[in-house]
């Protein structure tokens, strides 16, 4: 039990980095994952026809602050103990969260149904691009050996380089898939491009531009002395793509597409 507190500490540290503070307000890169939590429940409750959505909304956001209250009153140690400031903001920004998906939801259902399919799939990609990236990124803790490639709590340099690559691949999956009948043959093809394109980019990265990623003593490389990283790296490199398919059809389907 103690390992896997330790465990949720360190791999949620990144979190608690400070991003925007005032008297009143407070914005960390939790604030990102409250953001998100709103924005899919209103999707999940709108799926599922559920009346009320806002106050189930936040009730859950508000059983949520309290959950994390009494971990920390009996001295669990899995979350930093956050003040009433910060339990404020998470949950008004999860109900901004909402909002936002409300407004996106509405307003795609006006356009027609070619243009309405292809605004929420551009969405889908985007948004689960992002999710990939940020919780990736922030979880493995990206430090490179060039100072200024580095940010403290998410490394923003990683971050964008995921981001722009997991929509690029997304965009040429569903390019490949309008041109072939088969499902199987436009998987196969994004795969081959993935690791064509990530190939070249650890390729210059870090045999012409000398950029190596120092944030573990474990940097072996996965294959052709190139993906330098731990075998945790090594998975996640190997799955991002099926982690973006799946995330983007489950999207999709919120939005009954």
């Amino acid at each position: 039990m103690k390992e896997f507190v330790l465990w949720i500490r360190h791999n949620t540290d990144w979190l608690y980095y400070k991003i925007f503070e005032t008297n009143f307000f407070f914005i960390d890169f939790w604030s990102f994952a409250h953001f998100t939590s709103g924005l899919l429940l209103f999707l999940i409750l709108s799926y599922f026809n559920f009346k009320n959505k806002f106050i189930i909304i936040s009730t859950i956001l508000f059983f949520y602050e309290l959950i994390e209250i009494l971990i920390v009153f009996f001295t669990l140690n899995i979350f930093k103990p956050e003040s009433i400031k910060d339990q404020f903001t998470d949950l008004f920004i999860g109900l901004f969260g909402a909002l936002i998906s409300k407004v996106l939801f509405n307003k795609i259902k006006s356009y027609e149904p070619i243009n309405k399919k292809n605004l929420i799939r551009t969405f889908s990609i985007v948004f689960v691009s992002i999710q990939i990236s940020f919780w990736w990124v922030g979880s493995y803790g990206y430090t490179y050996n060039f100072s200024y490639l580095n940010s403290n709590g998410l490394n923003y340099f990683a971050f964008s380089g995921w981001c722009l690559f997991l929509i690029i691949i997304g965009f040429l999956f569903y390019f490949l898939k309008e041109r072939n009948n088969n499902l199987i043959n436009p998987i196969i093809l994004t795969y081959l491009s993935y690791f064509i394109i990530l190939f070249l980019i650890e390729y210059i990265a870090f045999y012409i531009l000398g950029i190596k990623e120092s944030s573990s003593k474990e940097k072996l490389p996965l294959i052709f002395g190139l993906i330098h990283g731990t075998l945790i790296l090594h998975i996640v490199y190997l799955l991002n793509p099926l982690f973006l398919l799946i995330g983007v059809k489950v999207i999709n389907k919120l939005f009954k597409i």
